[in-house]
């Protein structure tokens, strides 16, 4: 509670889970969708109502969307994309976005690049800007620094540049001038691979003519 500095205890899900997805949505309701724990994937999603401090089941997804990230690009259209499959442990590039006024999932275009444990951010014009993560192959994985941009009208993905660094697990922000913050994650699987390195993107339409530009703090 922002007026009281402190915490209160809210209801609880209907399932205990990790690596979760939680998106606003206009109506002031949050949808919990996808994680899981060790021996399962949850397909089942659960609305949270604030002025009843309650969850509500809502619809079930496919298991294999348990683990993608889903970003709100639009009023009424939640985007899926990329993801990993603990089954065959490996990383996918279907993506597809999911209309809240019919309930409906509709594919898209897939993602330039196969990945998990990246990180999305909308930008300023209403692109998606995806950063990073891994592309897993069994037990094999590779850490990215290749970088693309979902465009919701054509529903298409394009490359927008490396990053310095190959990062996952790590966080973006979109700053109040449109450009993006990138910081932290990891490089590799050893303890000295944490990245303290931060950089920045800027979009190619606040960039004064020069393109897509990143830039090392």
């Amino acid at each position: 509670n922002p007026k009281t500095m402190k915490f209160e205890i809210t209801g609880d899900m209907s399932s205990g889970r990790t690596k979760q997805t939680a998106i606003l949505l206009d109506s002031g309701e949050v949808w919990v969708l996808g994680g899981g724990r060790e021996d399962k994937n949850y397909n089942l999603t659960e609305l949270y109502i604030p002025n009843k401090h309650e969850f509500r089941d809502y619809i079930n997804i496919d298991e294999l969307l348990a683990y993608k990230m889903a970003s709100k690009i639009d009023k009424d259209k939640i985007l899926f994309y990329g993801g990993f499959n603990n089954k065959n442990f490996t990383s996918f590039n279907t993506s597809l976005y999911f209309d809240m006024s019919n309930k409906n999932f509709i594919k898209t275009e897939d993602m330039k690049q196969a990945r998990d444990g990246k990180e999305g951010v909308l930008l300023k014009d209403g692109n998606l800007l995806i950063t990073g993560g891994l592309d897993h192959k069994g037990f094999g994985a590779k850490y990215l620094k290749s970088t693309e941009i979902y465009n919701p009208k054509t529903e298409k993905y394009n490359w927008a540049g490396e990053m310095y660094y190959k990062r996952a697990g790590h966080r973006t922000v979109l700053l109040k001038n449109g450009r993006v913050l990138i910081t932290g994650g990891k490089k590799g699987r050893g303890n000295k691979d944490y990245i303290s390195k931060s950089e920045i993107f800027i979009p190619k339409n606040i960039n004064k003519g020069r393109g897509t530009e990143w830039q090392v703090l």
